[in-house]
């Protein structure tokens, strides 16, 4: 019986500990979601809610949270010195994307 119990207590605790590793896991890839979208807006600060612009390739969009939200096309040009197909420049936006720029 008491092989049962220990059994049992294992496999519990096995069960618990993949949670907290799937939790953990969540909490990091969130994380570092956030970092990257808030990296992206090139520390001017919040944009203004509604604006968008084109950055040469996606679309991007100001939520009322103030997140940037853009369109995740895989846009690539050919060289036409070399022939080879390469990543679009991409366009930062403009001054008034931002709250409380100076245009």
């Amino acid at each position: 019986m008491e092989w049962l119990v220990e059994r049992f207590w294992w496999s519990t605790y096995k069960q618990y500990n993949m949670s907290y590793k799937l939790f953990g896991f969540l909490f990091l890839l969130i994380v570092v979601i956030v970092t990257i979208v808030v990296a992206d807006s090139g520390g001017k600060g919040e944009c203004v809610p509604g604006k968008s612009y084109y950055d040469g390739c996606n679309t991007c969009y100001c939520h009322k949270s103030g997140f940037i939200g853009c369109t995740s096309l895989s846009c690539k040009e050919i060289d036409p010195e070399t022939g080879v197909s390469k990543e679009v420049t991409k366009i930062p936006p403009p001054p008034d994307f931002w709250k409380n720029s100076i245009v």
